[in-house]
């Protein structure tokens, strides 16, 4: 069992709860409150709300498909490396638009939950490299020595 992925998997979907629940509260429902003084108000925060409610989405898919990966042991790696990506850019935006439009990164420390997930995926991807090559190795030398 890769504990490191399953941690990272919990954190996922750890992420989509807080972003649901807490972010919604803190930044969703105060942008569809507020006035926007442009001609398309309504499609503006139509689309706000769909690309809010896509993360949670891609955070709660996301981690749903490491468990099932992790207990299926199968196409785990794949999943991880996809998230690790993913997150890896997420990450990258966080701290770039924290510092270039704010002058530092702590006011969007969303960056911070990220790279934890990135390390418990880097984590549970070395450890799944040393199982796979044990079984391949196991395999080959039963059909080398039969």
């Amino acid at each position: 069992m890769n504990i490191p992925m399953i941690i990272a998997a919990f954190i996922l979907i750890a992420t989509a709860l807080i972003h649901a629940l807490a972010g919604g509260q803190e930044y969703l429902i105060p942008m569809m409150d507020a006035s926007i003084s442009v001609d398309n108000e309504a499609e503006q925060k139509a689309l706000y709300a769909v690309v809010w409610h896509a993360i949670t989405a891609l955070f709660s898919v996301g981690g749903v498909a490491l468990l099932i990966a992790c207990y299926a042991r199968s196409g785990v790696r794949a999943i991880a490396w996809l998230y690790t990506a993913q997150l890896f850019c997420f990450s990258s935006l966080f701290l770039w638009q924290g510092y270039t439009w704010l002058g530092e990164v702590y006011s969007l420390p969303q960056w911070a939950l990220f790279g934890l997930n990135l390390l418990f995926l880097l984590w549970g991807i070395r450890q799944e490299r040393p199982n796979r090559n044990r079984t391949t190795s196991s395999a080959s030398s039963a059909v080398a020595n039969p």
